[in-house]
């Protein structure tokens, strides 16, 4: 069975989205050897390669695209929980993360939402009514808002 670490998997993020190991090292403050050494380990735990070598640069391949997504998808999962434990723990205090079909009459709900809650931001994303509850079922959003004549 694998074991991966959570810094293996921020590592290899860096790295896929840098394409190149010094570079990467630099965004995450650790030297090129240990970043290097990170991948190689990570690749040996999974037991195939997950980039391409060509000279200093690093390119993705079939087995790396497809671990990306993965690592991505779990990361964001992970972010999310952070987010959600933050919020349970100080319901004063956090974001709500917001779609909108319009904001003609947003300004007016905030408004009135921050005479309560003074120290709630708000993160808002205009959407059409389609991308309104794929974003609300995969927990990207808190709430979505929509007018009547919305479409």
């Amino acid at each position: 069975m694998v074991q991966m670490e959570l810094l293996q998997l921020k590592y290899f993020l860096t790295v896929a989205r840098c394409e190149h190991v010094t570079e990467a090292a630099g965004k995450l403050h650790v030297t090129q050897s240990s970043l290097s050494k990170t991948i190689q380990r990570l690749e040996d735990d999974l037991g195939v390669p997950l980039f391409d070598r060509i000279g200093r640069k690093l390119r993705l391949n079939d087995f790396g695209r497809t671990f990306l997504q993965r690592t991505e998808k779990a990361l964001f999962e992970l972010e999310q929980g952070k987010r959600e434990i933050a919020d349970l723990s100080n319901p004063d205090q956090g974001t709500l993360q917001l779609a909108v079909t319009t904001a003609s009459t947003l300004p007016g709900i905030l408004r009135e939402f921050r005479k309560n809650k003074p120290d709630i931001q708000f993160h808002v994303q205009m959407v059409s009514l389609e991308n309104m509850s794929r974003l609300l079922h995969r927990g990207e959003v808190d709430f979505c808002l929509s007018s009547s004549d919305s479409r």
